[in-house]
């Protein structure tokens, strides 16, 4: 029987869950994914990490020049009281403009997350395809006893 055959029906037969554990159980058993899963993990740990620490980090800045425009925004309430009750279409207008630059820096955010994990599955591909390279070097290993076999006819 062909083996395609055979795979087709396995795959066919076996619920999504009985092949998310004989993954599983591939992943503990075979000394060569596990090290590969165990890179790939740390890689998009270290991806996700590091995307979180750079919204944290624009996030504080956000929330610091906030208190700093509330701060001045007070301080120029008494100062200018009269003022801002004459100009109100350009205080709508610098508001306005504000609430452009947080969104456009979000997007920016957003964008370099996309590009981050972008490149963290790129390379995974990469790690993936090199040990796919390192295990077919290693089937082609000769053990000696080729020539013992020569007269046996492949299946």
């Amino acid at each position: 029987m062909n083996i395609l055959h055979v795979g087709t029906r396995i795959l066919r037969n076996t619920s999504p869950l009985g092949l998310v554990a004989g993954g599983v159980a591939a992943v503990l058993t075979i000394p060569l994914l596990r090290k590969s899963v165990r890179r790939a993990s740390v890689v998009a740990l270290s991806g996700v990490i590091t995307i979180a620490d750079e919204a944290k980090h624009l996030s504080a800045q956000s929330r610091q020049k906030l208190r700093d425009l509330m701060t001045e925004v007070q301080s120029a309430e008494h100062r200018d009281c009269h003022e801002l009750r004459v100009q109100p279409r350009q205080l709508a207008v610098k508001a306005t403009a504000g609430a452009l630059a947080v969104s456009d820096k979000a997007k920016d955010l957003a964008h370099n997350a996309s590009h981050e994990l972008k490149s963290i599955i790129t390379d995974a591909r990469t790690l993936r395809s090199q040990n796919n390279v390192s295990e077919e070097k290693s089937r082609q290993v000769k053990d000696g006893l080729e020539d013992d076999f020569a007269d046996i006819p492949p299946n």
